[in-house]
């Protein structure tokens, strides 16, 4: 099992994996369009989402935990066909909103125990933007920041 920081990010990795219309989204991404560093948005196969974490700041100490913080931006790239690319970006930006939601929970083992429990994680959207430029003429792009809430142990990161 990885760090309750991985743990969390592959959960919403797992997440946005699942926009797909059989899903009842409106984008159709699937497992094999979500990447974990970002890249050429015009070498990238549309629809795609990138996830990109930030800084892991530690904000307070519980006895022998630590209450983490960490920037997660969620990007996005899609090719448009149409006359309202702004229209079908706020659809893909819904999309990633449904999809990742505002509270998840993760297997974590405890430290000094040897059986796994659930911890919740916490997600409070920071911003959003979308982009339709000429410089990227027939992509829509666009990200949502988040900050995302843990806690882990002061030890070990691995557990909570």
């Amino acid at each position: 099992m990885g760090s309750v920081r991985q743990t969390a990010i592959d959960t919403i990795v797992s997440n946005l994996s699942n926009i797909t219309t059989a899903n009842n989204y409106t984008h159709d991404v699937g497992a094999d369009r979500v990447y974990r560093q970002a890249d050429n948005p015009e070498m990238m196969p549309t629809p795609s989402i990138i996830i990109v974490q930030g800084e892991e700041n530690i904000e307070r100490e519980y006895s022998d935990l630590y209450e983490c913080a960490l920037e997660v931006i969620v990007g996005f790239v899609d090719n448009y066909n149409g006359t309202d690319p702004e229209g079908q970006a706020n659809l893909f930006l819904a999309d990633i909103q449904k999809a990742i939601g505002r509270e998840f929970t993760i297997v974590a083992t405890p430290y000094g125990g040897s059986e796994a429990g659930v911890s919740t994680v916490q997600l409070t959207e920071q911003s959003n933007t979308v982009t339709i430029s000429s410089s990227l003429p027939g992509y829509i792009l666009g990200e949502i920041v988040f900050e995302m809430r843990y806690r882990r142990h002061m030890i070990d990161p691995n557990r909570v």
